[in-house]
């Protein structure tokens, strides 16, 4: 045994404790095979995607529409049940690309950008390869092996390389353990996605009911006429004394968080136009991929120009409700296409329906009830994840 084959480690941090057999090391071409059937007469036109988060999907239903030319797939490779697919590109969610299982029953075509490959031997179970690639511990092989060129959104790898993945394998019977085990994980984690999913859909509905009942309110009132705005700015990137201290730095995508990824100091505070927002301040995000998001801050800190702070004696609930429920209605409105930003202008000019003030504390009572009981199910979501992420990082090798 080789001084590289020693120091690599046999067994997991947890294990079940029936077995106690070190784990075998098998290259990935040890256990599958490269598919490389094209679709070459053009017979086939189902398209796949393989997406970071919801694995391998129909194209068609992943973008709403199809974006491979149906008539030049001769390219594609056949993308059988169960075979796997690697997507290079690099996002947020796909940190070494994206590795999923064709779980959908159906024979497909892939981008022959992507790597597709089968299972071939008896030693590994497909379902234990799956979900041995949601953690990280393949990810240093493919960051030592990427070559980083011209794109760096992918990652550039030789085949060669890439089924030349050392995988730690056990015994079958334990193999069907942890999938039993972390497949009871992830099954209760997709469960309260669904819950937190129907309560925000109640919600919306009850915005709906409430806001488009003309009899719950007085009149309406232009927005710039119940509150003061203003926007922040950002201190100087370049002088780090400027992000060393205590004032969290919120962005348009924390406006909902308790707590902030960036500080900055007073010293960058006094020399920007960043400003101040209080707890219970109404922020709303005015540019990018989060305009139009709403949100009652949750801290006291800093706000840059991205931000919009509306502070007003009416009741924050009510108005960020309000916002939420006119939000599409904004975006269409003002952003035509997608393109452009909000601006404190636009924010100002929306009429908001008045109610008579103790319809306003029952309508906000109502608001509050379901926004906490949506607080407690994120939360607990958020504790799933983590479990979900501490079995995937120590069941494995």
């Amino acid at each position: 045994m080789s001084d590289k084959d020693k120091s690599v480690k046999k067994s997991p941090n947890l294990r079940f404790p029936e077995y106690q057999n070190s784990w075998e090391t098998l290259k990935l071409r040890d256990i599958s095979e490269k598919v490389n059937e094209k679709n070459t007469n053009n017979d086939l036109d189902l398209v796949f995607s393989n997406s970071a988060v919801q694995g391998i999907v129909l194209q068609n239903d992943y973008f709403e529409k199809s974006i491979a030319n149906r008539n030049n797939l001769q390219g594609y490779y056949i993308v059988k049940p169960q075979d796997f697919v690697y997507n290079p590109r690099i996002s947020a969610n796909a940190e070494v690309g994206a590795m999923n299982i064709n779980n959908t029953f159906k024979t497909g075509l892939v981008s022959p950008l992507y790597t597709v490959f089968r299972i071939k031997s008896a030693k590994i179970t497909p379902q234990f390869l799956e979900i041995y690639f949601k953690s990280k511990h393949w990810h240093s092989h493919m960051r030592e092996i990427a070559n980083y060129g011209a794109r760096d959104d992918r990652m550039n790898i030789k085949n060669d390389d890439f089924y030349n993945m050392d995988l730690q394998v056990p015994q079958n019977d334990e193999q069907i353990k942890i999938i039993s085990f972390l497949s009871k994980i992830i099954f209760r984690i997709e469960t309260q996605k669904k819950t937190i999913q129907n309560l925000e859909s109640l919600m919306n509905g009850v915005r709906a009911k409430i806001f488009n009942d003309n009899d719950l309110f007085l009149g309406n009132k232009k927005l710039q006429e119940i509150g003061t705005f203003f926007s922040g700015g950002t201190p100087l990137t370049s002088n780090k004394n400027y992000y060393e201290g205590t004032i969290p730095f919120i962005k348009s995508g924390e406006i909902n968080s308790q707590s902030t990824e960036q500080f900055i100091s007073l010293e960058g505070l006094k020399n920007s136009s960043a400003k101040l927002v209080e707890k219970g301040d109404v922020l709303i995000a005015l540019y990018g991929a989060t305009s139009g998001e709403v949100g009652v801050s949750k801290i006291s800190g800093a706000i840059n120009q991205a931000i919009l702070c509306i502070r007003t004696e009416y009741n924050p609930v009510f108005i960020v409700n309000y916002l939420k429920f006119k939000k599409e209605e904004i975006l269409k409105t003002f952003l035509q296409g997608g393109q452009g930003n909000l601006s404190a202008d636009i924010i100002k000019s929306i009429s908001i329906p008045i109610p008579e003030g103790e319809k306003q504390k029952l309508i906000v009572q109502l608001f509050s009830n379901l926004e906490k009981k949506l607080e407690i199910e994120t939360q607990i979501l958020g504790k799933l994840n983590l479990q979900k992420k501490f079995f995937l990082q120590n069941l494995f090798v």
